[in-house]
């Protein structure tokens, strides 16, 4: 059974137990309960990836947590969203001990030139060619 089949095998994936333990009274979960707990576990982890030269955003990096960790001044440029990217999400956290530049070709709604030590942004492809910042 796959999560697009038929509106039957959609309606399965409800039940997600298969009985009570008559030792320990604990319902035991079935398989697709653990298909669904194991999907949402992978959507809802961050991938991590540390920068320590200057760095050019591609679409890939959309769910990702970038880090900035190089010790010296260096720059992050944003690539610009294309259609497919809006509404996709990347987060970007300064760790390096210095201020890191912030360029792109896009338009950003709202101001964005550097990252200072310690501060982290969280970007959202609003349109095609338009980052916004989220609070």
């Amino acid at each position: 059974m796959s999560a697009n089949g038929t509106p039957y095998e959609m309606l399965a994936l409800y039940n997600m137990t298969d009985s009570v333990d008559s030792d320990t009274g604990k319902i035991l979960l079935n398989e697709n309960f653990k298909q669904i707990a194991e999907t949402l576990k992978s959507l809802f982890k961050l991938t991590i990836s540390s920068k320590t030269d200057s760095y050019t955003t591609v679409s890939a990096d959309f769910g990702s947590y970038i880090r900035l960790t190089a010790g010296a001044s260096k720059t992050i440029t944003l690539h610009s969203p294309v259609a497919a990217d809006v509404g996709k999400i990347l987060r970007i956290q300064n760790v390096s001990g210095n201020s890191w530049t912030v360029a792109t070709a896009a338009t950003i709604n709202g101001t964005l030139s550097a990252l200072a030590d310690n501060v982290s942004v969280t970007l959202v492809a609003g349109a095609a060619g338009e980052w916004d910042i989220l609070a």
